[in-house]
């Protein structure tokens, strides 16, 4: 079964609390020939940060640490940065199920994702160069999804040996795909 064309249907939900946004993206695709049926073959989750409308780093930080490590450990990365605010996407994860993944779906699913965030006028995104490789001795040896990420114009922001690099993407209006 080959997919050649998927939507991504995306939505946000408001923590006042936290004054951030979390989002969610449910990836569809219609799978049989005669295109009756829309199934779900996956999804992708995000958080979305207006720096211009919290009072200092210190705010961003706290709202992040509240999501979860990873999350407070790219904004970190962000905040140390010679970047300066703006609106910031962290991207949590794309999620293929397993009966519909193929070669190609992620990077395609990114790049529609990247478009959706230019669309949108955000200024950066932000990623976790996951899944490490490790040798023998369980020590990490290379990131592969590190070269998918700089083929799509992210650059490495800042991380630890040990630890997947964040990388970073910065969007402006004259990389709409749309």
């Amino acid at each position: 079964m080959t997919i050649d064309f998927f939507h991504i249907d995306y939505s946000f939900s408001f923590d006042e609390d936290l004054n951030m946004m979390g989002g969610y993206a449910k990836i569809t695709a219609f799978i049989d020939d005669d295109l009756d049926e829309e199934i779900e073959i996956g999804h992708l989750s995000f958080n979305f940060y207006n720096t211009y409308a919290m009072d200092d780093d210190q705010e961003l930080l706290f709202s992040a640490d509240e999501i979860s490590g990873d999350e407070e450990y790219m904004i970190s990365a962000f905040i140390e940065s010679d970047f300066i605010g703006g609106k910031v996407i962290t991207l949590d994860q794309i999620t293929i199920f397993e009966q519909y993944d193929q070669a190609g779906l992620e990077e395609q699913i990114l790049e529609k994702f990247i478009d959706f965030c230019n669309y949108m006028n955000f200024d950066y995104i932000l990623v976790i160069a996951a899944n490490p490789r490790k040798d023998e001795d369980n020590e990490v040896i290379e990131f592969p999804l590190l070269k998918q990420y700089q083929e799509l114009g992210f650059t490495k922001l800042g991380g630890f040996e040990n630890r997947a690099p964040v990388m970073i993407k910065v969007l402006d209006e004259d990389e709409m795909f749309y």
